[in-house]
This record gives structure tokens, C-alpha cells and sequence, in this order.
């Protein structure tokens, strides 16, 4: 066998084995999420917020001991969250706001054909009223959620439900400028206001459904009254 026939083996080799090593690591890298202990398939399963089953647990002394009752050992169950504070009173004060304070689908349609109008177009008395009167009631709702007291249950639904009132009331109160001012600037910035207003709109209608999913989630946990203000607000 000549040298360069030697050399042409050992070369194939080379390849083969090179081959086999990248086949292995691309199989690695892109199979399916393993499944956990027990057999349970926790791809894609859980929210953020939820911890996936890993398995068998301690004892139960063992999870009073630790601090952790999360899981009901040896099974994929949960204990039932408890709630510590008084959370029907909390979402009864939450949804009296949302039911005094928030629009109607008549005036989110009376807005949406004000926003339509070009920039300087001008607002008749009514016109002008109207936005006037919608951005005094979400500064008035956002001052109604401030008294509310917090609870560690509701934290983030407190926090992010008040932003969302400030930042609306913001928008209307933007757009009076917008429709009364020809080229109406932003006072912080000095950019015109009507730049960056499709992305703030955006962004709000985006906040408005998370605060709503984030709502129903926490009802659900705790299991809280549903809201006949959201039930009415759907039909």
C-alpha cells in the first residue's frame, strides 16, 4: 500500500469521526426539553411565575421545616395558595374604580375618530370638553388606586394598572395639544408630539391586556369573585 493510499484512509478517518462529533453535538443542542423526573413533560407548560415539578419531595415535616410548601410531596400537585391579606375587599375597590372612573366603547369610538383628524386640524368646544373631561377622570382614577391599600397578593396588578391610568390621562391631554396647536411640540423634549404617540397608543393597548390577563390570573389563584364590571364590559 503506497503512502498517499495510507494518507487517504487516514484522512476519511478523520472526516468520519469529525462528522459523527457534529452530528452528536447538533442532536445535543436542538432535542426537545427533557422531560422531568416522573415523567411529566414541562415544555412549555408553566408561567414564569410557577416553579415545574422536579419529582419526589421530602416529607411534609421536611417542607414545614424549610419554609417551602409548595409542592405536595411525591405528587405534580400544588397546595393551594392562602391569601394574606383581604383580597375581596382589595378587587372590590379596584373594580368600583374601573366601573366609575374608565371608558366607555361609546367614548374609546368618540376618541378614535378625534386621533384619526390630522395634526392643527382644530376642536370645537365639545370636542375639546371631551378630551378635557377623559383626562381628568383617568388623573382622578389613578388618584382613587393611590388610597387603595397595597397588598403583597396584588402588588404588581396595583402598580401596573396605575401606570396605565397616568399614561392615559397623559394621552389625552397630549391630544388636545395635538388637534388645537399647529405643530405642537413636546415640552420635555422638544420633539413634535404627534412622533412618538402611535408607539405610546401601542404600548398602552398592549399594558391594558396585560393588566387585564394579570387580573384574571390572580382571581383565579385566589380565588376570587369574578368582575361583573369586565363580564358587561365584554357583551
Amino acid at each position: 500500500m503506497t503512502r498517499l493510499s495510507i494518507r487517504l484512509i487516514e484522512t476519511s478517518k478523520r472526516k468520519a469521526l469529525l462528522s459523527a462529533a457534529c452530528t452528536l453535538m447538533l442532536f445535543t443542542a436542538f432535542q426537545p426539553a427533557a422531560l422531568a423526573q416522573g415523567g411529566y413533560d414541562t415544555t412549555d407548560i408553566a408561567p414564569p411565575e410557577e416553579v415545574i415539578d422536579q419529582g419526589p419531595k421530602p416529607a411534609p415535616q421536611e417542607f414545614h421545616q424549610k419554609g417551602d410548601e409548595q409542592f405536595v410531596p411525591g405528587t405534580s400537585k400544588y397546595y393551594e395558595p392562602r391569601a394574606e391579606n383581604d383580597l375581596e375587599k382589595w378587587f372590590s375597590q379596584y373594580d368600583e374604580i374601573r366601573k366609575k372612573y374608565e371608558s366607555t366603547p361609546e367614548e374609546r369610538q368618540y376618541f378614535e375618530s378625534l386621533a384619526s383628524k390630522p395634526p392643527g386640524s382644530g376642536l370645537s368646544d365639545d370636542d375639546r370638553k371631551f378630551l378635557q373631561d377623559m383626562a381628568g377622570r383617568y388623573s382622578e382614577a389613578f388618584n382613587q388606586m393611590r388610597e387603595v391599600e397595597g397588598c403583597s397578593e396584588t402588588m404588581h396588578l396595583h402598580r401596573a394598572y396605575g401606570s396605565f391610568l397616568a399614561q392615559q390621562s397623559s394621552v389625552y391631554n397630549d391630544y388636545i395639544r395635538i388637534l388645537g396647536e399647529p405643530n405642537a411640540v413636546d415640552m420635555r423634549t422638544g420633539r413634535p408630539l404627534t412622533a412618538g404617540m402611535t408607539d405610546k397608543r401601542r404600548y398602552l393597548y398592549q399594558l391594558e391586556k396585560s393588566n387585564k390577563l394579570m387580573d384574571f390570573r390572580t382571581r383565579q389563584t385566589y380565588h376570587i369573585t369574578k368582575n361583573p364590571y369586565e363580564q358587561r364590559e365584554r357583551q
